[in-house]
């Protein structure tokens, strides 16, 4: 869910951009939280285009909101590999007009930044 994601998250961006302090053992935590909550998110995408019926929701919304800044910033290639559906259908959501209009044009990181 949203919450999970951006709960989980939270150790792990938040030093990069300098909101809060470094702890390895929090985000070690982290990656392996967030990692459980793709894997689920991933095998509900395999079957599914979007996560509640065929066409973007409010969750695709928020699930996607909650995505969007650790793309950019921690969630690098290699971490994305093991979640190809996840990635699939996000890149489907933020390539719809109505969230470029908004976030513009989301570049997926390469190599994740550091704290």
């Amino acid at each position: 869910s949203n919450t999970e994601l951006e709960t989980n998250f939270a150790p792990w961006v938040y030093p990069v951009f300098g909101w809060a302090p470094f702890d390895a053992a929090a985000v070690a935590q982290a990656k392996q939280n967030i990692a459980r909550a793709l894997a689920s998110l991933n095998a509900h995408l395999e079957a599914h285009t979007f996560l509640v019926g065929e066409r973007i929701t409010a969750a695709d919304i928020s699930v996607a909101g909650a995505l969007f800044r650790p793309v950019q910033s921690v969630v690098d290639e290699e971490f994305r590999k093991p979640f190809p559906n996840v990635w699939r259908w996000f890149l489907t959501c933020v390539n719809q007009e109505q969230f470029k209009s908004v976030l513009g044009n989301v570049v997926l990181v390469d190599k994740a930044y550091t704290a």
